[in-house]
């Protein structure tokens, strides 16, 4: 799954969260004023292609139009406070070493995880 970090980007699936079943043209008024039309669509198709958000209406046209909806992934809780903690550990690294630090992180939590289904495997 890809990382929409752009202003843009995160605007949308914001608004979408917010509004499922939103337009386009409720999208695109929810913008900063000057933001292009092809701009929101360009972005759109970018977010359903990496598996983001959906389209669950038609296509572009009026008489059909395309009802964008978030695509909610299911995370256990235990999954969601490792990721704020890893996050919060990551907000106070310099950006020189985060890289290496996630790796180590990941690599301890795939270790544990290896560790622990090896054991119940062992029984």
């Amino acid at each position: 799954m890809h990382s929409y970090t752009n202003s843009i980007a995160e605007s949308i699936v914001d608004f979408v969260k917010k509004n499922p079943g939103a337009m386009r043209n409720d999208i695109h008024a929810a913008l900063p004023e000057g933001t292009k039309w092809g701009t929101v669509g360009n972005t759109l198709s970018r977010m359903a292609r990496g598996g983001v958000l959906e389209n669950r209406g038609g296509s572009t046209n009026r008489w059909n139009p395309a009802r964008w909806y978030f695509i909610a992934r299911p995370v256990n809780d235990y999954a969601r406070e490792q990721a704020r903690n890893i996050l919060a550990e990551l907000a106070d690294l310099h950006p020189s070493v985060r890289e290496q630090f996630l790796a180590e992180k990941l690599d301890e939590m795939f270790e544990e995880t290896s560790s622990y289904r090896n054991r119940c495997v062992a029984k």
